[in-house]
């Protein structure tokens, strides 16, 4: 069983980055220098002998790990992620004049490092939040029924759009996954080294049985393979969803 969202992945210029995260309120946990999994060469778009990582974290909000790989993909990640509240500053540029309404605020796009993002003011909530990002889907009942594997329960759909509930097993605290129809938009994927915003990590209490449940249901999955990350032993698949966004599964041994 999945029971929480443990981080989404960012690549790209690591001291921007870090002092992006910084204005935000993000700490990090720890960095470290590791090999890559066997598993992810066959989602990378090349052969990497070495990456460097780092785990981010605010308080309630999506942890980021940031990823420095030795080169990286030409196709962006997928996730675009939704910042609520004190969420502007130099790395995070918003644009006034284009808006929508989601989950009853108003949220402005924006560019995060030059990556799609949505933000709202602080005068719509309180505070800062990043529980919340939104994925291209070219079929909304696939893309639903794939991430209702992993815990995700439909709270709205139309034909042009889906919102998506993830809630902490332990905290109680809900994420928001919201799909958007794009019918002209043909399927692409990303790679685990694509820059940007991509790859969204989650921690099972078995990452084996997570894989055979999703398996038999027809989900493209990698390999399982263990690593050892800040001293913690995991067992670690990939799945692809149907928008093409890589899912990482973790259960720490």
């Amino acid at each position: 069983m999945v029971f929480k969202i443990a981080h989404i992945c960012f690549c790209g210029n690591v001291d921007q980055t870090e002092e992006c995260l910084r204005e935000l309120g993000y700490q990090l946990l720890f960095s470290e220098k590791v090999c890559p999994m066997e598993i992810t060469q066959g989602m990378s778009s090349k052969y990497n002998n070495h990456l460097r990582m780092s785990i981010w974290e605010y308080p309630g909000s999506i942890s980021i790990e940031l990823l420095e790989f030795e080169s990286y993909s030409l196709r962006e990640g997928m996730i675009i992620p939704i910042f609520s509240g004190r969420a502007s500053n130099n790395s995070l540029v918003m644009k006034e004049n284009e808006s929508r309404i989601l989950n009853g605020h108003k949220y402005y796009k924006a560019a995060f490092l030059g990556y799609p993002a949505y933000v709202a003011t602080q005068k719509q909530t309180d505070g800062f939040d990043f529980n919340s990002f939104m994925l291209i889907s070219t079929n909304l009942d696939n893309s639903i029924r794939f991430w209702s594997l992993f815990g995700f329960d439909c709270d709205v759909q139309t034909e042009l759009y889906a919102c998506l509930k993830f809630q902490c097993r332990f905290t109680g605290k809900c994420f928001f996954l919201y799909l958007e129809k794009n019918i002209n938009e043909e399927l692409t994927i990303e790679d685990i080294d694509s820059p940007g915003f991509h790859v969204l990590s989650l921690i099972s209490n078995s990452a084996s049985l997570e894989r055979e449940k999703v398996r038999v249901a027809g989900v493209d999955v990698s390999a399982l393979e263990q690593i050892v990350i800040n001293g913690n032993k995991m067992d670690v698949f990939y799945a692809r969803s149907p928008e093409g966004l890589v899912a990482e599964i973790i259960s720490i041994c």
